[in-house]
């Protein structure tokens, strides 16, 4: 009888709320929670409902926050421990030990370049065989048999599985991996489009202690990547744990406004996908805006206000395109550097300054050692 009584209760509950001025996908968020706790083989929802996040498909009028909650600005890094706040790998795949390197200096951000993999293999009748795969490389024309899968997809399995499923014990954020589709939409959409959907299948053997975002050509609907069609097969949705950056609007360096949380368009359904802003830093841009390789106070505080636009709007924010010195193993200077100004290094560290000002929560950096170093300081000390 008690059983009998819950279920009446859930019940009238489900009713009230099919009535009511509440969205059809809440209700079938509800539908689907309850059906998970009464049981039975009729639950089409249940499925359903463990893909959708408990923040997801918000009315702002009835909830006002952002489908991610909004984030507040970063501390610095903690000089004790294993990893490095802050500390984003640009292209690591150039570095001298890829991935290896990044974690060995604390970086929690790693990003590789990948284009469809040219068919190697072919069978007797000229068809490849074996799996599609990503290669990891800069350009069209270059050369590798470096794949996504064996330089980070393996490694940072076998990683995890030491570590009991994170990759930094003890740290409460996921390991970041950014993918970059190189893959032009607009050239070649079918090429753009198998792209994620090896992608998708890839990233799916990670460990919950790794998460995905994709960047580079990234749709500006998530929704119409989703439906696009690839040899008669739906992409899809990205699997859990992966999401997308974008690029903001120029010359304002604003957020998409229906990534904007507060616009009248915004879109949360759309926006529970989007989790970075990463914005380019040179002129004409968002940092450097005049490219005379210091930060006005004018542009400072526009660089500012970016960051808390994206912050309040519950993504994490990171720039390219800064100045980086010219050489990529760089672990300081042989000789001392003799006025500042001059020093091939001095605009790194003032962009880095503005950085840290802002509050921005990736380090675009060549430089690992040297980063480190400067984000474990707080940037104090002479780099």
């Amino acid at each position: 009888m008690e059983y009998g009584g819950v279920v009446l209760l859930v019940a009238a509950i489900l009713g009230a709320v099919m009535v009511g001025d509440v969205p059809g996908r809440v209700a079938d968020f509800c539908a689907a929670a309850i059906c998970r706790v009464t049981g039975g083989e009729d639950c089409e929802l249940a499925g359903q409902a463990a893909d959708v996040g408990p923040l997801a498909y918000r009315d702002p009028t009835l909830d006002p926050r952002p489908v991610r909650p909004p984030l507040d600005r970063p501390g610095c890094a903690d000089p004790d421990a294993a990893w490095t706040e802050g500390l984003h790998a640009h292209n690591d795949y150039e570095n001298g030990t890829p991935l290896q390197d990044a974690l060995d200096n604390g970086a929690i951000s790693v990003e590789a370049d990948v284009w469809v993999a040219k068919p190697v293999e072919l069978g007797e009748e000229g068809i490849m065989e074996g799996r599609q795969e990503l290669s990891v490389r800069h350009d069209a024309d270059e050369t590798t048999s470096e794949t996504l899968r064996d330089l980070y997809i393996d490694p940072l399995i076998e990683r995890a599985e030491e570590n009991g499923g994170e990759i930094y014990p003890g740290r409460d954020e996921p390991f970041r991996l950014v993918i970059e589709i190189k893959e032009k939409e607009d050239k070649n959409r079918d090429k753009w489009l198998e792209a994620y959907q090896i992608a998708y299948r890839e990233i799916q053997d990670l460990p919950e202690g790794v998460e995905v975002v994709f960047s580079g050509d990234t749709p500006s609907s998530v929704a119409e990547l989703a439906d696009a069609e690839l040899d008669g097969e739906r992409i899809g949705l990205p699997p859990r744990g992966a999401t997308f950056d974008i690029a903001p609007e120029y010359p304002d360096c604003t957020l998409p406004e229906h990534l904007r949380f507060g616009s009248d368009a915004y879109d949360p359904d759309e926006a529970r996908y989007f989790s970075t802003l990463n914005g380019e830093w040179g002129e004409g841009k968002c940092g450097d805006q005049d490219g005379d390789g210091h930060i006005s106070g004018e542009e400072q505080e526009r660089l500012n206000e970016v960051v808390e636009q994206a912050h309040a709007s519950g993504m994490k924010v990171r720039f390219w395109g800064t100045p980086d010195g010219k050489d990529r193993a760089g672990h300081g200077r042989f000789f001392p550097c003799i006025g500042y100004d001059s020093c091939e290094n001095a605009p790194r560290e003032r962009a880095w300054d503005a950085l840290h000002e802002a509050g921005v929560d990736f380090y675009n950096t060549d430089h690992l050692t040297q980063s480190r170093d400067w984000l474990r300081e707080c940037g104090e000390g002479d780099f």
